[in-house]
């Protein structure tokens, strides 16, 4: 199986299949969606502000806003996000076809765990428990 590219056109595609606002009407031009997407990516990842580039002239996030609005504009684009609602139709659709979200060997990263002899937890706490060989029975 092929692992994507952050450029492979498939992330794009399926972003625009989810949230038709981020298309256009040429098949294939998938320049909204990477903006939009380089714009809130560490804002929704992250909990970060917002990036904005050339010909971005706004970006907002409002909880009673339409999912995922974009105004084009000669100077720019404007985007409007609503988290709530962007986080609820991902969260659904990921629950919908979890198989398609589980990557090849997904079984190494396994949801966090807490480990008992020191207390941390997340990836690196993972990590260290997998590299740590079992113990031998006496």
């Amino acid at each position: 199986m092929k692992k994507p590219k952050l450029d492979d056109d498939r992330f794009p595609a399926a972003l625009i299949e989810m949230f038709p606002a981020l298309g256009t009407q040429t098949p294939g031009d998938y320049k909204i969606a990477r903006e939009f997407w380089r714009t809130y990516r560490n804002g929704l990842l992250h909990q970060a502000t917002l990036k904005t580039e050339d010909r971005i002239l706004e970006v907002a996030v409002h909880n009673n806003a339409a999912t995922i609005s974009v105004r084009s504009f000669s100077e720019g684009r404007r985007f409007l996000l609503s988290p709530k609602k962007f986080s609820k139709e991902v969260i659904e659709k990921i629950e919908s076809d979890f198989a398609t979200y589980q990557g090849e060997g997904s079984s190494l990263y396994s949801p966090i765990k807490k480990d008992k002899s020191t207390g941390r937890s997340g990836y690196q706490a993972n990590r260290a428990l997998m590299s740590t060989p079992e113990p031998r029975p006496k």
